[in-house]
């Protein structure tokens, strides 16, 4: 990975959750800040498995392209 990736990456990770920091404190207000110390951590956690598991079903669960008469082994003839 270049390093201008990484950074770029890393600048709009970070400004993606100030930004959604601001925003509850924006609409919530004040009392949101308990709630951020306290679960931040595990909702960022699960947010991560989520994400994990998403991918993961839409890569792996996918139907097939080929269709579903492709088979693996022997072909027959008719």
């Amino acid at each position: 990975m270049s390093v201008l990736s990484f950074l770029l990456a890393a600048i709009l990770g970070r400004a993606g959750i100030f930004l959604t920091v601001g925003a509850l404190f924006r609409v919530v207000g004040a009392p949101i800040k308990r709630l951020i110390d306290k679960y931040l951590g595990l909702l960022t956690s699960l947010f991560v498995i989520l994400l994990l598991g998403g991918v993961f079903a839409f890569t792996q669960l996918a139907p097939n392209e080929e269709g579903p008469e492709t088979s693996v082994g022997c072909e027959t003839t008719r």
